[in-house]
C-alpha cells in the first residue's frame, strides 16, 4: 500500500452540519471518510474499522450574527465526545466578543487526545449552549471532528 493509500484509508473529518447553537447530538457532514472507518448519518455516529490508539480531535468556531455588536454577549459552547464514556470535551467561548474586541467572531478552538478504540466503537457528539445563544452560531466551514489512527492494527 502506498503511503498515501494509507493516510487516506486512516483519516476521517467530519463538518458541522449546522450552525445552530442547541443541546443537542450534533449532526455531520462527512467531509473526508477513509475505508477504516464507517460514518453512520442516522445515528450521528463515526466508528472506526479496527482497534488501535487514534488521534481525535475537534475543531470549534463561532460568530455573532447580531445586527449591533453590543448583543453580543457571552456565550458557551461545550461539545463532548461520548464513545464508552466520555472521550473528548471540547469548550469555545464567544465572551462578549462585540464589546472587548469589535469583532463578531469568537476564537477559535481545537481540541484533541489519543484514545485506544475498538473496531465498530460508536464515537457521538454532543452540543451544550448556555448564555446568549440566539445571537451566536457555529461556523460550519471551520467546525469539525477528525480522526486518524496513530498506532494499531493496519494492512
Amino acid at each position: 500500500m502506498l503511503k498515501s493509500e494509507h493516510k487516506v484509508k486512516n483519516f476521517a473529518f467530519l463538518r458541522a452540519k449546522s450552525g445552530s447553537l442547541k443541546n443537542e447530538t450534533m449532526d455531520w457532514t462527512a467531509g473526508a471518510v477513509g475505508s477504516g472507518f464507517t460514518y453512520n448519518k442516522h445515528q450521528h455516529a463515526l466508528q472506526p474499522q479496527r482497534s488501535g490508539s487514534y488521534l481525535l480531535y475537534l475543531d470549534l468556531a463561532l460568530r455573532c450574527t447580531a445586527n449591533e455588536l453590543r448583543n453580543c454577549s457571552s456565550v458557551t459552547v461545550t461539545v463532548t465526545v461520548q464513545g464508552t464514556g466520555s472521550v473528548l470535551e471540547c469548550r469555545a467561548t464567544g465572551a462578549g466578543a462585540g464589546v472587548s474586541t469589535g469583532t463578531r467572531q469568537g476564537l477559535p478552538v481545537k481540541c484533541w487526545t489519543v484514545v485506544q478504540l475498538k473496531p465498530q466503537q460508536r464515537l457521538v457528539a454532543v452540543m451544550e449552549a448556555r448564555g446568549n445563544t440566539p445571537n451566536w452560531e457555529l461556523v460550519t466551514v471551520r467546525s469539525g471532528m477528525g480522526m486518524f489512527l496513530v498506532d494499531g492494527q493496519r494492512d
